[in-house]
């Protein structure tokens, strides 16, 4: 989304704009690796436009500039934006997952607007300790899954912007290894001096001092969420990238 007084109105009136304006539109977000940092990152490299990441301290800081008109951008979650969006301050532009908004039906999605299998999007599950038995755990499956299917919870959880989507357990599991270990392949940018495409990836591990990106950006061992950059501090999307959270 955008603020009302960027006068930009659409999707491919955002593109056109960053295209012929590189670095001159930025993108707020929730942090650096936060889901809305890598969806920006993810659309500057699927449409090869070049937007300035400014990262806040959380989603509050980044909607009151967004609303000050010190920010451009800002990839927010609805039920945070749906106010400000109704009121006319800010101007839904696209959504990130791969099926329109029910409560913004009329706004389309990223992906359908010329860069299909974009998807960035955040995502929910119920846990439980691996100590817990086996038939407690799917008695408990069951019971949410019948709860997330109701058509009142539905109905209040689409007017949020989160969609329910029940699944059994050990679906659930191979999505969350999918999401653990994501891997994004683009073009080659024609501006990039690298051959290989972009490639992001989300490792999981256990020891922050056997984490491969060394040295850190930060200059010590892994102790939470952090991005390595190449040598020369390019962007993102001229680099491998990866993230990094220590569990």
């Amino acid at each position: 989304m955008v603020g009302a007084q960027t006068g930009i109105k659409t999707f491919a009136d955002f593109v056109a704009y960053a295209k012929k304006n590189p670095g001159k539109l930025d993108f707020a977000s929730t942090g650096p690796a936060s889901a809305s940092h890598l969806a920006g990152e993810l659309l500057n490299d699927m449409a090869h436009i070049d937007t300035v990441h400014v990262p806040y301290k959380g989603g509050a800081p980044a909607l009151q500039d967004m609303l000050g008109g010190r920010v451009a951008s800002y990839y927010s979650t609805l039920s945070t934006a749906l106010p400000h969006i109704e009121s006319g301050k800010l101007i839904p532009l696209a959504s990130t997952g791969l099926q329109r908004l029910p409560a913004l039906p009329k706004v389309p999605t990223i992906a359908e607007s010329g860069y299909p299998g974009f998807s960035a999007t955040n995502w929910y599950a119920f846990v439980a300790s691996s100590k817990v038995p086996k038939p407690i755990l799917d008695r408990w499956n069951l019971e949410l899954v019948k709860v997330l299917k109701s058509p009142d919870v539905v109905d209040a959880l689409n007017s949020h912007g989160l969609p329910p989507c029940p699944a059994r357990a050990k679906s659930w599991r191979n999505t969350w290894k999918k999401k653990a270990r994501l891997g994004v392949a683009s073009s080659a940018n024609a501006k990039s001096p690298w051959t290989d495409p972009l490639t992001l990836t989300l490792e999981i591990h256990h020891d922050p001092h056997s984490c491969p990106a060394t040295p850190h950006r930060f200059g010590q061992p892994c102790a939470g969420v952090h991005r390595m950059v190449g040598a020369s501090g390019r962007s993102a999307r001229h680099h491998l990238w990866r993230v990094h959270r220590s569990l």
